[in-house]
């Protein structure tokens, strides 16, 4: 309990007044007992004295002031006591001012009302302005007072220990000047130096409706003891210079704000409009202060500014060795009506009763926030804007609490002896707990200049929001640095975005005794730092739909790998919901010790690891991509050292596997492109690919590596006492080399090995499979330890012309099995090759024989083999050789070969290209008897026409082409029963053909010269007589190559067409119809790539239509059906074909017969002018026309 010093005065005030009563003087204003109505208006009192249950009640209008002459010890303007009551004014009659030139006084549960419009108290010589003590009362001012103004120190008191007081200013607007006491002593422990001060369970009130001015400190101790101030705009500032300049110091008691022991200070409220407080400039450590877990400071208003360089402690650390030198109570600034809340100046939390909240829209905290020893934080709520805070730090069992739509934790840097020093921008410790936003906040921002942007030491933070940001540059200072226990949680699975712009750094110390763990997690999760994990029980697990790692460069000296987990700890990035990983840096798990189980895992959808993973160390693990997850993956591994990897996925692999110094690695992918390697005794690579595998396959130094794949394209290897084994179910290509002869390569059933070079393997397992050296190059070989080769075939190319040099097997240890031998000729000819060695055998178990045909150029080939076990190749025990052949020009199922039956698609095509183009009048002039227009004039004509047809034979042709022809007519002759004209067109040609396994393009040109004569009667006759000239650039497939070359053709005819039309009244008429067609075509002689020779040949044909049209006419337009039948009564075709020695002659009989049928019409456009169309369709037995269209346009003149 603080000391009451004003007792004193009253002892003296006493003695005065009895020694003027002895005297026979009267003291100014005394009232001893009794009533006393006093009236004064604009008057100056001495000071007024009541005592012994005075009741004292003074009134009057204007002004009134007091003004005392005091003692020597100072001067009271009004002084109750004994229980007395003064009243100056009244609350409906109040004066127009009212001054008191020295202190109010209540005291011994007196009571003092003072009521006028305006108000001024000025302290006298002693410190205090008003003072209420032992159970007193004091009322100045109601709402119609406009001003209320006191120098000196406001006092409710319950004096020594007795009963508590009450204290009320109210006015419009209310200033509370601090004048200190200069004879007070620095850390006296006294209530001199405040402005504000109640103890002992008493309560001070200051309301106001406008402003309050509060100038000097305020101080609340004692259990019950309250303060409370109210006003629109609130300002509280605190100076060290009081008056003349003079500087006093201020001890625990006298701090900006103090509120001890159970007592409540409460400034401002949510009708406040603006609350500032500046009590920087304290000299003591703090410049408010809370203390007491039943102590409560509360601070309300719409805009709050608290400006506490010297700190806000709600509970003390001591200086040196962070011990509680006193808990805190309850800090509350701000609500869910602030708007803004500015705070300048660091606050601490103390002690498990310690209750610290900040709220409002907007929150803005300058310096570093710290919370101990059990204590309490809440910044923000769920309807905050926007919070920022410098630094936050809590240590031992805190519980830390930020709300708010955007929220910014920055961190304090400081220069000491011209060095960057910078604290975290979230420091925690020791079984603390923060969180920070929830699903409502849009944006959580963590960092600052240098130094860990987050410290945590046996503690959890959560971090929550829809962006979250952590680390403002790339200088590599630690973003988040998570050491000894606790976990780390940033974001879920609502949030959108999660960047971690500098290095994250895990690690377990002190011998390890607790487990940490750092999970981070959004839909995109970027991190520009290193990650890194060091330690048993440190585990970090990131997981999104994207997550990108963009650094590739290290800084820790203890790995060299930006992203690692490192001695027993553990990182895992992505899960099954992951689209994309990319990691820009090598990613590493290394053991560091011997035996210490450290592990990286990678999940998702594509994996990209830009410079790779590696697993080094013995208990070192990598795990990439699940089954059913993971579809591609890119870049190399590395198992090396006794480490593991291991690659899972249904997608493609790219990049290089290496297992080396007793390494482990295991990679399964639908497909794989890159290079797989083990080397160093003890290193396993193991490798399954469904799909193709592209890349080579090594062992070396005695290392093991085993594929197995659906195909592979690239080159198997061992060397040094490597051991390799590959298992290929589809395709491969490929060549091996097996210096180590160790291999074993194994053929699936119905598998293909295309050798690309001469090979060596130790163990050939192809039962039901296939071996390709028939890649064009003679002279390659194939030498294996042992072949099993049931049912299998063995392809080689050999050159029919000779003996030497061809293809050849060598193997030399055994051949078990029945396999075929299939050669192709790369001369077209196997006259020359009798005796040639295919196939030589160490141990001849089994047999070769030779494949069913063998297809050439022009004549398929049914080769005979056999064995010799003399004169055989050195080395060996058996020869298998070619003793002799007969050939035919068709295979079994009577096709000719490929070459034949494209070539003779190409000509047979060029003759039905030609033949196609069988013409009549109405498809060349439309309605050429007169009835839509004067048709037999001079005339200018015009059309299109598209024809595709088809023809089903060994000699297959597909082919299809649009034509555009121009034309004109000289009426030659008119009489009064027919006219006569001649004329001339000019056509071009360009189309496409399709073959038994090639294209052709097609380009052709027509000249054509016509003789037209038509009766009056109806019947008419066309001559036409053409020439024609066309080029096929071609190329297929035939021999296990791409043939290509040009076939020219030319062809004249001479064509002759009747028709007689009979019409009747009504428009409807039928037209039968007869044409003949004479010609000659040629195809030019040609010589593909291949070397085949084809030879010109001449054909001589007659073409017969018998057809009719049938439909209506009028004056504007017609429309007819039509029906045809058409013979070749030619088509005797013969092409001769020759390669190398080789020589075949084809004939195929074009002789067709089909049906055609079809429609068309013209319509008069003017009396010149003439549209006209023809579409037909036509079947036959093997040739059809599939579709065929015209379209004309002819202007008389």
């Amino acid at each position: 309990m603080m000391m009451y010093l004003s007792h004193k005065k009253k002892v003296l005030l006493s003695a005065a007044v009895l020694f003027a009563l002895a005297s026979g003087e009267a003291f100014a204003s005394s009232y001893h007992g009794g009533t006393s109505d006093v009236t004064s208006s604009n008057e100056t009192l001495d000071e007024l004295y009541a005592t012994n249950k005075a009741k004292v009640t003074v009134t009057g209008s204007g002004t009134i002031t007091f003004t005392p002459s005091g003692t020597a010890d100072g001067e009271g303007a009004i002084d109750a006591s004994g229980g007395s009551v003064v009243t100056i004014g009244s609350s409906s009659l109040p004066y127009d001012r009212l001054t008191a030139n020295g202190e109010i006084l209540a005291e011994d549960k007196s009571t003092v009302n003072l009521y006028a419009k305006e108000i001024t108290i000025n302290k006298g010589d002693d410190y205090a302005a008003v003072t209420a003590a032992n159970g007193a009362t004091i009322t100045i001012g109601t709402a119609n007072t406009t001003s209320l103004t006191t120098t000196g120190e406001v006092l409710s008191t319950d004096g020594d220990n007795g009963a508590a007081s009450s204290v009320t200013l109210t006015a419009g607007d209310v200033t509370l000047n601090y004048s200190p006491n200069p004879s007070a002593d620095s850390g006296s422990g006294g209530d001199e130096d405040h402005t504000l001060y109640a103890d002992g369970g008493s309560s001070l009130a200051v309301n106001a409706s406008g402003t309050v001015t509060i100038k000097g400190p305020i101080g609340a101790v004692d259990s019950g003891s309250s303060i409370t101030v109210d006003g629109s705009t609130i300002s509280l500032t605190h100076n060290t210079v009081g008056e003349d300049g003079v500087t006093y110091n201020y001890d625990l008691e006298t701090r900006g704000i103090h509120v001890e022991e159970g007592a409540s200070v409460r400034i401002g409220s949510d009708s406040t409009t603006s609350l500032a407080i500046d009590v920087e400039n304290s000299s003591d450590d703090s410049s408010i202060v809370v203390s007491g877990g039943a102590s409560k400071l509360e601070l309300y208003g719409k805009t709050i500014s608290v400006t506490a360089e010297d700190g806000i402690h709600n509970g003390k650390l001591t200086g040196e060795t962070f011990d509680t030198e006193y808990e805190g109570g309850s800090l509350v600034i701000g609500s869910d009506s602030t708007d803004s809340l500015i705070v300048n100046g660091p606050i601490q939390t103390v002690g498990s009763d310690a209750s610290t909240k900040l709220l409002g829209s907007s929150i803005a905290v300058q310096s570093r926030i710290g919370t101990y020893r059990g204590g309490a934080l809440t910044i923000g709520s769920k309807s905050t804007e926007s919070v920022y805070v410098d630094t936050l730090f809590d240590s031992v069992n805190t519980k830390t609490t930020i709300l708010g739509n955007d929220i910014t934790i920055g961190n304090r840097s400081y220069y000491l002896d011209g060095m960057l020093y910078s604290s975290p921008s979230i420091d925690i410790y020791d079984g603390s707990i923060v969180t920070i936003g929830d699903d409502t906040t849009a944006t959580v921002t963590i960092g600052g200049d240098v130094g860990a942007d987050i410290d945590v030491q046996d503690a959890d933070l959560t971090l929550k929001g829809n962006e979250i940001v952590i680390g403002l540059n790339d200088d590599q200072h630690f973003a988040i640095y998570h050491d000894y226990g606790g976990t780390v949680t940033i974001g879920d699975e609502n949030t959108e975005s999660v960047v971690i712009n500098t290095a994250l750094l895990m690690q377990t110390t002190r011998n390890h005794q607790k487990s940490n763990l750092t999970t981070v997690t959004g839909d995109t999760v970027t991190f520009s730092g290193i990650v890194s994990t060091y330690g048993i029980g440190s585990s970090l697990v990131v997981d999104g739909t994207t997550i990108l790692l963009t650094r590739d460069t290290p800084i820790l000296e203890v790995s060299p790998y930006p992203i690692s987990a490192l001695y027993g700890s553990a990182i895992a990035l992505g899960s099954s919901r992951t689209e994309s990983l990319t990691l820009a840096g090598t990613v590493a798990s290394v053991s560091l010790v011997d035996g210490t189980d450290t592990e990286v895992s990678l999940d998702g959808s594509a994996i990209t690891l830009q410079n790779g993973a590696v697993a080094t160390g013995n208990g070192a693990a990598l795990t990439i991509g699940s089954a059913g997850v993971t579809k591609t993956l890119t870049g190399d591994l590395t198992a090396t050292d006794k480490g593991v990897v291991t690659a899972t996925l249904s997608g493609t692999y790219t990049g290089d596997a290496v297992a080396s110094d007793a390494g482990t690695l295991s990679l399964r992918a639908g497909a794989a492109e890159g290079n797989l390697t083990s080397t160093g005794s003890g290193s396993t690579l193991t490798a399954t690919v469904s799909g193709a595998a592209v890349g080579d396959a090594s062992a070396a130094e005695s290392g093991n590596l085993t594929l197995t794949t659906g195909s592979l394209t690239g080159d198997l290897t061992t060397s040094d006492s490597g051991t390799l084994a590959a298992t290929v179910s589809h395709t491969f290509t490929g060549k091996t080399t097996d210096d180590a002869d160790t291999m074993t390569l194994t053929l699936s059933s119905g598998a293909t090995w295309n050798l690309t070079d001469s090979s060596t393997v130790s163990t050939l397992n192809a039962e039901g499979g296939a071996i390709s050296l028939m890649d064009g190059t003679l002279g390659e070989t194939l030498t294996a330890g042992s072949f099993a080769g049931d049912g299998a075939t063995l392809y080689l190319d050999a050159d029919g012309s000779t003996n030497t040099g061809n293809d050849h097997l060598y193997v030399t240890g055994s051949h078990t099995g029945t396999t075929a031998l299939h050669l192709r000729s790369t001369s077209n000819t196997w006259e020359g090759a009798l005796g040639t060695v295919l196939a030589s055998v160490g141990d001849e178990e089994g047999a070769f024989v030779s494949d069913a045909e063998t297809e050439a150029a022009l004549h398929y080939y049914d080769l005979k083999l056999d064995s010799k076990t003399d004169n055989v190749t050195d080395g060996y025990s058996t020869d298998w050789y070619l003793k002799g052949f007969t050939k035919a020009p068709t295979n079994d199922e009577g096709h000719h070969t490929t070459v034949v039956r494209n070539l003779g698609g190409i000509t047979g095509g060029n003759y039905l290209l030609w033949r196609s183009d069988m013409d009549t009048l109405f498809r060349r002039m439309g309605e050429a008897d007169g009835s839509l227009t004067d048709n037999t004039d001079n005339g200018i004509w015009a059309r299109g026409k598209g024809k595709k047809f088809s023809r089903e034979s060994d000699f297959l042709v597909d082919s299809k082409y649009n034509e555009y022809e121009v034309g004109y007519d000289w009426l030659h002759k008119k009489t009064e029963t027919k006219e006569h004209v001649i004329g001339v067109g000019f056509a071009y040609l360009d189309g496409d053909a399709t073959y038994v396994s090639g294209k052709g393009d097609l380009k052709g040109y027509t000249l054509g010269l016509y003789d037209t004569q038509v009766w009056k009667n109806g019947q008419y006759l066309d001559l036409s007589l053409k020439g024609s000239r066309y080029e096929n650039e071609f190329g297929y497939t035939g021999l296990g190559r791409f043939i290509d070359g040009q076939s020219n053709s030319t062809g004249f005819s001479f064509g002759a067409e009747y028709g007689y039309k009979k019409k009747d009244e009504k428009g409807w008429f039928v037209e039968p119809q007869a044409q003949v067609v004479l010609g000659h075509f040629r195809n030019d002689a040609f010589t593909d790539s291949n070397g085949v020779h084809v030879e010109g040949e001449s054909l001589n044909t007659a073409l017969g239509r018998i057809g009719a049209r049938a439909g209506y006419e009028s004056p504007r337009f017609a429309v007819y059906a039509k029906a045809n039948w058409y013979h070749d009564f030619g088509g005797n075709h013969v092409t001769v074909m020759s390669v190398d020695t080789d020589r075949l002659r084809v004939h195929e009989d074009y002789g067709d017969t089909w049906f055609s049928y079809g429609l068309g019409g013209a319509y008069k456009i003017n009396d010149g002018l003439q549209a006209y169309f023809d579409l037909e369709r036509g079947d036959g037995s093997s040739y059809d026309e599939n579709w065929s269209w015209d379209v004309g346009l002819r202007w008389s003149f």
